[in-house]
């Protein structure tokens, strides 16, 4: 039968992962925010609002040079803070900019 991962619920409700995993995620549902975290300016109300969200979100740490080669790839365009949605593999939702994001989560 071989080896079956014990289900187990995490206390947070996101995970830091590489710009490469984004498609790769176990969730048919889920969030990915790109973002500068070695910036310390990360928007705070939005950390609150992804904490409180109801949705996996993962986050994707632009600041670090495997994922800042991505900054404006074809697939994932990446100038500022982005939120986007991902179902099935494929990108549902793209937002752009603290603004929207906020609209998107609140």
């Amino acid at each position: 039968q071989g080896y079956k991962r014990p289900e187990t619920k995490t206390e947070f409700s996101y995970e830091k992962i590489m710009i490469g995993n984004v498609f790769n995620r176990d969730e048919k549902n889920y969030l990915v925010i790109f973002d500068n975290y070695k910036n310390y300016k990360v928007n705070s109300y939005i950390n609150s609002l992804i904490k409180n969200s109801d949705e996996t979100v993962y986050k994707v740490d632009m600041s670090l040079s495997e994922n800042a080669s991505h900054i404006s790839d074809e697939e994932l365009r990446i100038n500022d803070v982005t939120l986007i949605k991902i179902s099935k593999g494929k990108i549902v939702k793209y937002l752009t900019g603290s603004e929207e994001i906020e609209s998107y989560l609140e």
